[in-house]
């Protein structure tokens, strides 16, 4: 069953804020506090859902902008009328598909995402193409054979894609 189907409890952002809001958001702000950002950069919340992570990013890392993408244009909707901060934009965008920044992200992040995406490993390629010389990328996933444990660093961004680095 695909995504955007009718019977996917999850289809819409409402369903899916109902039954998995509360740990998103519980999650973005570990993550981001793991993360320890400065003030004012650049970020793309890739996967961004219901806007946890976008939101928690606003709350804690005081950026100068969040780009927040999805591909499903519900969530994408019930994302643009939850956030209303003039830093986020959100946009339809996934894997294959990701915007891009003239001179990339300082922060490319996802949150609960990796493990549903078909590619896993082309997906972190892209979001690293996405950083800029010096960016971060990391993600967070459920980990589901190893005992729901936190988030793995996925390296430093590279306009080149440095290849090995941080794997």
């Amino acid at each position: 069953m695909n995504a955007t189907s009718s019977d996917d409890k999850w289809a819409t952002g409402g369903a899916y804020e109902a039954f998995m809001g509360r740990w998103s958001r519980r999650l973005a702000a570990e993550f981001i506090r793991w993360l320890g950002p400065e003030p004012g950069l650049t970020w793309l919340d890739v996967g961004c859902g219901t806007g946890a992570l976008a939101s928690t990013i606003c709350s804690l890392a005081d950026p100068l902008s969040v780009v927040a993408c999805d591909p499903s244009e519900s969530f994408v909707e019930h994302t643009r009328g939850r956030i209303t901060n003039p830093r986020v934009s959100v946009v339809v965008g996934g894997a294959g598909h990701l915007p891009k920044s003239p001179r990339g992200f300082d922060r490319v992040v996802s949150g609960l995402v990796l493990n549903f995406l078909p590619d896993p490993r082309q997906s972190v390629e892209e979001m690293r193409a996405r950083s800029c010389a010096g960016g971060v990328v990391a993600a967070y996933v459920w980990d589901y054979a190893g005992g729901m444990g936190f988030p793995g660093f996925l390296g430093r961004g590279s306009r080149r894609g440095r290849e090995g680095e941080g794997s």
